[in-house]
Parts: structure tokens; C-alpha cells; sequence
């Protein structure tokens, strides 16, 4: 009895301990973090709770972000007013962990390097470390006797393919306006221009790698097509989970209805065609062979014409899109209705052309390998198959059977050419790397408001998948979060 008692009154104590904070739970220690999210006009925002709460990781938010996305800092302070503003939240803590998307990483950067070693890793998540060419782009000027931004220049132009018609074509090109207005609108000009490639701060948080461990996570979408485009950015930018397709299903809904309407077999071929090819016109980019026309891949002496090179491109996509204008411009018999929303399909798909084109020249180009076309390729192929034969002509069949393997398998050298760079519709690859030791994750098929959510079930994120794996420990015992 009196040992039940004394077993009794030893709980009792144990737990009044613990209520008190004067013991430690009987369970691994929480783990400090920062969760950092970015601008809500490029960012979505985390949600700490599914890894705390679903997925059983042992963490203290330090800055509460799960319901605002700028908890913890006033964005309009810059990225250093930011960090000062932030400094008195993790003064005094240990081992915290930060992470980071967007414009937040720019600020744990700043936040890492003036605080006393209290941030001890970091995770950063589709940041602008190298800057943002595309929002230079929007508040950076167009070089010529306009005072208009150089974005702003390229909506002019697509809003004149569109000739402000009311297409009720679910309005893309006016959504992604209000965007490029929001990010360009002077109040809002201290915020951004920290990220622009060409800032001061920029350069400063470079001017030496970090001296904690650092991930990188970043994006990319894969080029332009139906499913990763100006359309699926806005439709991110509208939803809570960043995988809404609302915008989308409209504009494809729209196309429909009015296809349906339209007798002219060879308009509705045509247009498609036409559309198709909007989408290909950048994946072009990658594939060009310009060593004749832009200068020497391999001569690092060549004069590479890098406007020459988008110039080209861009060209390519005007001489697709006026044949199609004057189509409808001159069938007095085409139903008006399915002519102006055709017409905006146009100035849509040139929208999506005009922005990645415009990203490129500001992002730069990439010398690559790949596999030389057929044209490219024949040649070597004929030369090769003539070698397999003795320099003696074989039968026909052979002959047209070597050649076709030859081209299956890929047995030509593979060429130099001029590649497009890797981007998330916001940020090339470039920009979201930074110089120095770090594990690197890539999000693939994920636009920059897709890149601070998982995708719960989705086999095509990795966001969950590089977070379980940098929590675990098992990369480098810096980034472990223990479980409950």
C-alpha cells in the first residue's frame, strides 16, 4: 500500500512538473522553425498545420503563418526592414529551422546573416536568389520612347490582336493585366524592386554563400502547353490549393461552344493548327539550330544575337497569327461571335508566346546538347550504313532497315544548340539557385504559386516528397524535425 501511494504521489509530481515546464514531455524535443511565405501576389502560402497535424512532425512555428501568409513581417519594409522586424522573434531561440518561398526567402537570407547564429539551417522554396528577370520586366522600362514597361508593351500589342472585343473569353489576357498592374502599381514598387535582377540587395546576399546548410527547392513548368501556361498561372494565382482549373475549363468550354457553331471545316482546322503551334513555338526555341544563323555554339569568340535569336521566334509566331486574323477579318459569312472569340484565342496563345519569349531575353540562353534531327542525321546514317555494308550497295530492304535503326537509335553525335532556360513561369532555374553547397529538390510541372503547396495524392509533387526527406535527418541531421 504504501508503495501504490508513493507511486501515485511520484505521477502526480511528474505531471505538475511538466504543466510548469520545469520537465521535458517523454518524447524527442520540438524543433524551432520560421516558416517564411512569399508576397501574396506571387505566392500562395504554406500550411505548417498538415505536416504538424496529418503527418505527426514535432515543430514550433515561431511566426504562426498558417492562416496570413505575411505573418511575422510587413512585406513593405524591404527585405531588410523585414529581417529587423523579425529578429526579436528568434533572438534568444535555438537550432531554428527556416523556410522559405518566394520573396520570405529573400528575407531569411537577410535574417540568417544578421541574427546570432540562431538560424541554423535553411530550406528555400522557388526563391528569387539570383533576382527576377520576369519582374524587371514589369516595373523595368522597354528601352524605347515609351515610359511603359516593357510587359506592358507586350499587352498593348496582344490587346490589339484582341481589338477589345467582348468574346467572353473568361478574360485571361485582363486577369493576368491586373497581376502585372499589381506588381507594377507604384505603392507597391519598394516591395518588388528588391526582387529585380539588377537590385543592390541582390547582390549583397551574393556576395557570399551561405555558412548554414541550405536546400534548394524549385519549379518548372514544361514549356507551353494547354496544361502549364498563362491560363494555369491565373488559375493558380485564383485558388486556395493552387490546383484549381476553373479558368481553364472555362476558356476550353468557351472554345467549344463556339467551334460547334462554325460550318467552315477548313477555318476550324486551320485555327486549330494555328493554336497548336502558338504552343510549339518556344519548345522550338530549345531545338533551333542556330550555329549558322546566330553564331557558333562551341566559338566562345562568337557574336551570339540573342535578339536576333528572339526576334526570329517571335516572328515565326506573327506570321502564324496573321494569316488567321485575316481570315476573319475578310469572311463577311463567319458568325461575328465565334470570329472575336477565336480572335482572342489568338491573343491569348501570343500572350503566353510574348511573356516566355520575353523571359528568355531577360533570363539569357543555355549552350546544350541534343539529339541531332533527321534532317541532321540522315547523312550520318547513310555514311554509317555504307561502312556496315563493305562500301558495297546491299538490297533495298537492308539498306532502308540499317538507316531506319541507325535514326531509331540515336547513333548520330548529338549537336550544339541554343536552349531555352528551365522556368516556373516566374523564375528561370537560375534564378532560384544559389552558389555553394546545397541539396538541391526540383518540383517538376509546378508554376511558382504551385510551389509552396503539396499536392496531397498527386504522384507528379515532390514538395512533400523533398520536405519528408530533409525532415527525416537523414540528408544532414541540420534540416531533422522529430516526429510526435
Amino acid at each position: 500500500m504504501f508503495v501504490t501511494r508513493n507511486k501515485q504521489y511520484l505521477f502526480i509530481v511528474l505531471c505538475a512538473l511538466i504543466q510548469a515546464n520545469l520537465l521535458s514531455p517523454l518524447h524527442a524535443q520540438t524543433r524551432n522553425t520560421i516558416w517564411l511565405d512569399g508576397l501574396q501576389t506571387t505566392s500562395l502560402g504554406f500550411k505548417p498545420s498538415r505536416y504538424y497535424d496529418l503527418k505527426n512532425y514535432d515543430f514550433e512555428d515561431l511566426v504562426d503563418t498558417e492562416f496570413n501568409p505575411n505573418a511575422g513581417y510587413n512585406p513593405w519594409l524591404g527585405v531588410e526592414g523585414a529581417a529587423d522586424y523579425l529578429y526579436p522573434i528568434v533572438e534568444g531561440q535555438n537550432n531554428v529551422l527556416g523556410i522559405a518561398h518566394d520573396y520570405g526567402g529573400l528575407i531569411l537570407r537577410d535574417l540568417a546573416i544578421d541574427d546570432n547564429d540562431e538560424i541554423s539551417a535553411m530550406i528555400l522554396n522557388g526563391v528569387p536568389n539570383q533576382g527576377s528577370s520576369a519582374i524587371s520586366l514589369v516595373m523595368g522600362d522597354s528601352g524605347g520612347s515609351s515610359s511603359d514597361s516593357r510587359m506592358q508593351v507586350i499587352l498593348d500589342e496582344v490587346k490589339g490582336i484582341k481589338q477589345d472585343d467582348d468574346c467572353k473569353d473568361c478574360n485571361v489576357i485582363g486577369q493576368f493585366e491586373n497581376w502585372v498592374d499589381e506588381i507594377a502599381h507604384p505603392d507597391n514598387s519598394s516591395v518588388f524592386s528588391d526582387m529585380k535582377s539588377d537590385n543592390v540587395l541582390i547582390n549583397n546576399l551574393n556576395a557570399e554563400s551561405p555558412d548554414i546548410p541550405f536546400a534548394i527547392i524549385w519549379g518548372s513548368v514544361q514549356g507551353v502547353n494547354t496544361n502549364q501556361s498563362i491560363v494555369t498561372l491565373m488559375d493558380s494565382r485564383a485558388s486556395i490549393t493552387g490546383n484549381d482549373t476553373e479558368l481553364a475549363d472555362c476558356v476550353s468550354e468557351r472554345l467549344r461552344e463556339q467551334q460547334k457553331k462554325l460550318d467552315d471545316d477548313e477555318l476550324i482546322k486551320n485555327i486549330g493548327l494555328g493554336l497548336t503551334l502558338f504552343k510549339s513555338i518556344v519548345e522550338l526555341a530549345g531545338s533551333l539550330i542556330s550555329d549558322q544563323v546566330f553564331g557558333d555554339p562551341n566559338d566562345d569568340d562568337s557574336n551570339f544575337d540573342t535578339g536576333g535569336f528572339l526576334e526570329a521566334l517571335a516572328a515565326f509566331a506573327d506570321s502564324l497569327k496573321d494569316p488567321i486574323i485575316d481570315y476573319l477579318e475578310s469572311d463577311s459569312e463567319i458568325d461575328q461571335r465565334a470570329a472575336s472569340l477565336l480572335r482572342c484565342q489568338v491573343a491569348n496563345q501570343m500572350l503566353s508566346v510574348k511573356w516566355e519569349l520575353a523571359m528568355i531575353d531577360a533570363g539569357g540562353t543555355e549552350v546544350g546538347l541534343v539529339d541531332a534531327p533527321t534532317d541532321a542525321a540522315l547523312p550520318f546514317c547513310e555514311d554509317h550504313c555504307w561502312e556496315q555494308f563493305g562500301g558495297t550497295t546491299p538490297d533495298r530492304v537492308a539498306w532502308g532497315q540499317c538507316i531506319l535503326e541507325c535514326l531509331q537509335n540515336n547513333q548520330a553525335p548529338q549537336i550544339s544548340v541554343y536552349l531555352t532556360p528551365d522556368h516556373d513561369l516566374l523564375l528561370t532555374k537560375q534564378e532560384q539557385q544559389l552558389a555553394g553547397q546545397a541539396n538541391t529538390y526540383h518540383l517538376f510541372n509546378h508554376n511558382h504559386f504551385q510551389e509552396s503547396r503539396d499536392r496531397p495524392g498527386d504522384n507528379t509533387s515532390d514538395l512533400d516528397d523533398a520536405f519528408e526527406e530533409l525532415f527525416s535527418g537523414s540528408v544532414s541531421p541540420a534540416f531533422a524535425i522529430p516526429q510526435q
